[in-house]
């Protein structure tokens, strides 16, 4: 068999869990209650294994146990290993298409393990397809929390910049009114045409609607989006006067609308935040610089996980995953690199094939 690949489900209800008590009572009854010991673990995020469920008496069998189990994990192979006295235990797979979600482990007389061997893997197999369930439905749920988490993210800049435009009309009087009230309609334009395509992305099926676009330009749009949502006008935009590339304007927006609006909220009131759009290596990059309180090294391994808020408990956790998955979805890459003096810097990098710089800042 092939490696397979781990896939967590820590959040397996117990409720599924206690559906298998037939079934261990099947298993108890075929290889004698004396010496009978059934464990069930599930692998978590990093691939470690947690016990979900113990019956009986479940042999330990220490790191030659523990080996066995990560390769059982791993290539989805059950393994039986023998003991002193004539006992043993087997390690079964518990998977999902190709992705492992953990192992089940029965232990008792080798005598009988090996005379019932067939029928232990049938049950084996029905506990695990219990699982396999409850995982795919825990998925579903997880896949449609994340997506209306996305859904709501996106649309609550577009929609404070209106509220914060259209107060700043109210307060101006006639001066400036059209202005502001042409800066709303736009933002709400905006957020009507992209709508569909921020749902269909919000569930992982959007399309990459990819057009010639002025990096530089929309990297503007974006700030003004971001100022007018914070009332902030501190960043600072250098690098290329034009840099034309090929991307889905509205989802790369609203990447380095996420890059930029996470610069405002946890940089240094007073401090600028700089913007630098340019060619690097031939590749187009767009880098976010702040000085704040940083970010810790634990924290830059999980910032860009959904919902990976970092230590200090602020944020909704969904801003750079946003950015990470248009990234990606460009062929692209995002960095985070902690500076001198608390500065943090995110690199974001499209594909060399993606655009050429036509200008300099001047």
């Amino acid at each position: 068999m092939g490696s397979y690949s781990v896939v967590s489900d820590a959040n397996l209800r117990t409720a599924s869990v206690d559906v298998t008590d037939r079934y261990v009572e099947e298993l108890r009854s075929l290889l004698g209650d004396p010496g009978f010991g059934l464990r069930l673990l599930l692998a978590d995020q990093r691939g470690h294994l947690r016990v979900i469920r113990a019956e009986g008496h479940p042999i330990d069998g220490g790191r030659r146990q523990a080996e066995a189990r990560r390769l059982t994990l791993t290539d989805g192979i059950s393994r039986t290993l023998e003991q002193v006295g004539g006992t043993a235990v087997t390690i079964y797979p518990i998977d999902r298409r190709g992705e492992a979600l953990g192992v089940a482990e029965v232990s008792g007389c080798m005598a009988t393990i090996d005379r019932h061997r067939r029928e232990v893997e049938t049950v084996i197999g029905r506990v695990s397809a219990i699982l396999r369930g409850e995982a795919e439905g825990d998925q579903r749920a997880r896949e449609l929390r994340l997506g209306l988490a996305w859904t709501a993210h996106e649309l609550r800049g577009p929609l404070h910049a209106v509220r914060i435009i259209l107060e700043d009309a109210a307060i101006s009087g006639r001066d400036g009114t059209g202005t502001n009230l042409l800066r709303a309609a736009d933002e709400l334009s905006r957020l009507a045409d992209g709508l569909e395509s921020v749902l269909h992305w919000a569930v992982d099926d959007g399309r990459v609607n990819s057009r010639k676009t002025d990096l530089v330009a929309l990297t503007h749009d974006a700030v003004d989006s971001c100022v007018a949502e914070t009332g902030e006008d501190r960043v600072v935009v250098e690098g290329s006067d034009r840099l034309f590339v090929r991307v889905d304007a509205l989802h790369m927006r609203s990447a380095i609308e996420n890059l930029i609006r996470n610069a405002l909220r946890y940089s240094t009131r007073g401090t600028k935040v700089r913007v630098i759009v340019e060619l690097r290596e031939g590749e187009p990059t767009i880098e976010v610089d702040n000085e704040g309180r940083g970010i810790s090294a634990k924290d830059r391994e999980r910032i860009f996980d959904p919902m990976g808020v970092g230590e200090n408990g602020l944020g909704t956790g969904l801003g750079l995953f946003v950015v990470g998955r248009v990234v990606e979805r460009h062929g692209g890459t995002i960095r985070c690199n902690e500076g001198e003096a608390g500065h943090v810097t995110f690199e974001l990098r499209l594909p060399p094939s993606a655009g050429t710089a036509v200008g300099t800042a001047s």
